[in-house]
């Protein structure tokens, strides 16, 4: 199986960057049977977004693209068009965050990381609750 994980979020620093550093690390590590591939965008932080995926150690291939996180956010999160296949190639598995979310025909898993401006929506800045009920509101569906 080919399973693409978006890594365009590893170079903020952030407790999601934490995260999926150490999910590609730890898939790596114990599964050596499907083949990954690790995808990435950025303008200003490509060097660094090439320099944490050459870190990971095991069978991958990676395609790092000068795609601004502002684009991304515009084709994939508010027009929906644009399938991530034409950027990577074909996929059985697409794993991503919540911060963008393309279009594809492969299973999609997405990583829901903040869910607090729907818990305490008075504490959270009103256009960050609404890009936050926007992205959510575009999955077509939520398995538990």
């Amino acid at each position: 199986m080919k399973i693409a994980i978006d890594i365009s979020q590893t170079v903020y620093g952030t407790g999601v960057s934490v995260y999926t550093k150490k999910l590609v690390e730890n898939l790596l590590k114990i599964d050596t049977e499907d083949e990954y591939l690790l995808y990435g965008g950025s303008m200003r932080q490509i060097d660094g977004l090439r320099q944490i995926a050459d870190s990971f150690r095991g069978n991958f291939t990676q395609k790092i693209l000068p795609v601004p996180p502002s684009l991304a956010d515009f084709i994939w999160n508010r027009l929906h068009v644009f399938p991530i296949e034409k950027l990577i190639g074909k996929i059985d598995v697409f794993h991503t965050s919540d911060w963008t979310e393309p279009p594809s025909d492969a299973y999609k898993i997405t990583t829901v990381h903040d869910l607090y401006p729907f818990k305490f929506p008075r504490l959270v800045n009103l256009l960050v609750r609404e890009v936050h009920k926007r992205k959510l509101s575009q999955r077509k569906k939520i398995l538990y």
